[in-house]
């Protein structure tokens, strides 16, 4: 006869880690209803928020985060004794859930219906395991966030800055080794070649796939919460030593072996050692900080509730409690019907090719093929020079395909071009401009019906100046394969969103089918136009008003929507 140890985890624990469904729970008529009307509901924008995750290499990590949360929460249920739960905290979270999704729903914002599926997990986690499973299932909780992309596009400004970073102390390396270089940007020009140091090489990647991993861990070594943010920070630490060693390794390899690390599979190779060696060094700090602070008591989430080891009892079976006993009848139909009524907006959108509809995602025609012969050889005044067809490698932050004509105009000189294909609507050309050296300023936003087209969406204006006295005039917008123009990320997005909150009718109007159908949907790809103008000096307005001009014009001819001009167009 065996008698179970103190620490083992009871059979019960294990079956259900495996069936993930706790012994003691049972999924009745109401629970399996439920299960459904959620899973209707927040379907159509969570593919939307996966599909923008999967084109992000720095979420790319999301299918092995949610698959290990998950089961971490579902291994916290394993412990069948439960507590009754506060009915308004439950309530108060299925609340938030349901309010942000269907603010979600208005908008077709994928990231706010993201943050509900978080706020309505919690409220399930909660109402079936009370607080002793919430505690234990909150760190795993915490893990799951960071699939939840940063808001407002910071995360874009995250992989601007560590681009900076990391370029700057890569030189500083290069300088003490002997390497004579110099930086424009985010590029290191050598005598023989130069170097981009792109999205990857910047560290945001292996940065969100090693907190995750950290977290991961330190969860399955119970670590306390003071010796885990000391390890997650860290781990930014190491991130940052190991992408500024690639960098330096790429060059040193490139130059004295002539190895082809720098693009391709070996610069992919490359990139996996050195995220290994960062892991090694995040969890050898996390065993030299237990060496210095030896883990005693394991945090609240993790002690077990029997109190004395000697004296542990056989744990009573429980009986099967049905999803519908943990709520009561009166929830059980509000929380149903408002769910249900969601699900049923946006199917009903979906159906009727509303904003809910998915786009298209066939290839972009007009990147197919050279394209030299759509821009005549005078456009209004311009000359036209020149036409280049330029390809790139796949994935390329500048577009796997470009189409470039040089044109002049007296004294100026543009170079007008169509880029692309890009995954999820609006590229932030500003990025590219500060990977090349060049500082942005003067940012606008206009709308194409402000410029007197009859047409929606979005185009923006900027300057831009470098050292020795280098200055330009960017125009740029975005539009889908069938020439809809995107709209623009506003720089205060918030108090956009707001507005567009106000206008309640033509949100409800756009769900249903009779929205802006000059407007590309969000989830489109897309093609970048642009006409930009260097000069020796500053730009006057009227030649700003030249370049608008242009910009129009090109647009109108490789673009050839049927807007009208109004009288005050520019």
């Amino acid at each position: 006869m065996t008698t179970e140890t103190p620490h083992a985890l009871p059979s019960r624990g294990v079956r259900s880690f495996y069936s993930f469904l706790p012994s003691w729970l049972s999924i009745d008529r109401f629970g399996l209803c439920l299960l459904l009307v959620l899973f209707a509901a927040y379907i159509p924008l969570s593919l939307r928020l996966a599909r923008w995750l999967w084109y992000r290499d720095h979420y790319s990590f999301f299918p092995l985060g949610i698959t290990a949360a998950l089961a971490l929460i579902v291994a916290a249920f394993a412990d069948p004794n439960y507590k009754p739960a506060s009915k308004w905290l439950r309530r108060f979270l299925v609340a938030i859930a349901f309010a942000s999704l269907l603010v979600a729903t208005l908008l077709v914002s994928p990231w706010l219906a993201g943050v509900s599926s978080m706020f309505l997990l919690a409220a399930i986690i909660y109402a079936l395991g009370g607080w002793q499973v919430a505690k234990k299932a909150l760190p795993a909780w915490l893990l799951l966030w960071l699939v939840i992309p940063i808001p407002l596009s910071y995360d874009r400004e995250l992989i601007v800055f560590l681009q900076g970073i990391a370029t700057q102390l890569s030189s500083g390396i290069l300088d003490l080794i002997g390497y004579r270089h110099m930086v424009d940007g985010v590029v290191l020009r050598l005598p023989a070649q130069s170097y981009q140091v792109e999205e990857a090489c910047s560290g945001v990647q292996s940065l969100f796939s090693a907190l995750f991993c950290t977290g991961l861990y330190l969860i399955l070594n119970r670590a306390g919460i003071g010796r885990s943010l000391l390890v997650l920070g860290a781990a930014f630490f190491w991130v940052l030593v190991a992408n500024i060693s690639r960098i330096t390794a790429v060059v040193v390899l490139k130059e004295e072996f002539s190895l082809p690390v720098d693009v391709g599979v070996y610069h992919q190779m490359l990139g996996v050692v050195f995220f290994a060696l960062t892991l090694l060094a995040i969890f050898s700090t996390e065993r030299f900080l237990c060496f210095l602070w030896p883990a005693s008591i394991p945090p609240y989430w993790h002690q077990q509730q029997s109190g004395d080891a000697g004296a542990a009892q056989p744990r009573r079976k429980r009986k099967r409690r049905g999803i519908s006993s943990f709520f009561e009848p009166r929830e059980r139909a509000v929380v149903l019907g408002m769910f249900g009524v969601l699900a049923l907006v946006q199917y009903t959108s979906i159906a009727l090719g509303g904003s809910m509809a998915s786009a298209s995602r066939a290839d972009i025609e007009l990147l197919a093929q050279p394209a030299g012969s759509l821009v005549p050889e005078l456009l209004d005044d311009w000359q036209n020079d020149d036409y280049q067809h330029v390809v790139r490698e796949s994935g390329n932050v500048n577009g796997e395909v470009s189409q470039l004509w040089k044109l002049s105009k007296g004294e100026l000189r543009a170079q007008a071009s169509i880029d692309g294909p890009y995954t999820n609507g609006w590229h932030y050309l500003t990025d590219c401009y500060r990977g090349q050296g060049w500082d942005d300023t003067n940012i606008r936003f206009s709308s194409y019906r402000d410029a007197g087209f009859d047409r929606g969406g979005d185009f923006m204006a900027f300057d831009v100046s470098k050292e020795p006295e280098q200055y330009g005039h960017v125009i740029t917008g975005l539009f889908d394969n069938d020439y809809r123009a995107f709209l623009a990320p506003q720089v205060k997005k918030m108090q956009r969103h707001a507005g567009r909150l106000n206008d309640l009718k033509r949100l409800v109007k756009s769900l249903f089918g009779a929205g802006d159908a000059t407007v590309a949907k969000s989830d489109s790809l897309s093609f970048q136009i642009q006409v930009f103008c260097q000069s020796p000096e500053p730009l006057t307005d009227a030649q700003r008003r030249d370049l608008a001009d242009l910009f129009h014009s090109f647009r109108q001819q490789v673009a050839p929507i049927a807007d009208t001009v109004g009288i005050d167009s520019q």
